[in-house]
């Protein structure tokens, strides 16, 4: 685990101690994803789940209602926070074990398979977690388990 902002440690070592996926083989990929999707007012439950997250953890893919520009300061933020990493998700994202891929705001993620990988594009159409659990529903394995997160 990386020291906490404030505590001496720098945002670059934080990054470097966070796990690296191998990309170069075509056959690795997680065969467990988690898909989450928030309203407005669903970062902190968002922040709640992903810092429990073990540094071995299935790749996130996360739909979140904010604003276009926010969504990169939030992945930057919560990346400080969490044994996996954080990013905002760019055109396509291979999904890999220990990385969590944030929608921008103006975009969602789209699932798809590309031979034994996940891969989530990113869609210009309305954002909706809706969008991204019928792909999952298209592409994803037969064993899945729909979970809801609410606040209190």
């Amino acid at each position: 685990m990386h020291a906490a902002p404030g505590a001496g440690g720098t945002a670059a070592a934080a990054a470097a101690s966070k796990p690296t996926p191998n990309l170069n083989n075509p056959l690795v990929s997680t065969e467990k994803l988690i898909i989450v999707g928030a309203s407005t007012g669903g970062t902190e439950a968002i922040r709640e789940l992903l810092v429990l997250l073990p540094p071995d953890a299935p790749g996130v893919m996360i739909a979140q209602h904010m604003p276009p520009g926010f969504t990169k300061s939030f992945a930057q933020r919560l990346n400080g926070l969490c044994r996996i990493a954080v990013k905002e998700a760019s055109t396509v994202n291979v999904c890999c074990r220990a990385i969590a891929y944030i929608a921008p705001g103006d975009a969602h993620l789209v699932l798809a398979r590309s031979g034994a990988n996940y891969v989530a594009h990113l869609s210009d159409a309305r954002r909706s977690i809706v969008t991204v659990l019928l792909s999952m529903c298209c592409s994803g394995p037969p064993r899945r388990t729909p979970a809801r997160m609410r606040s209190a």
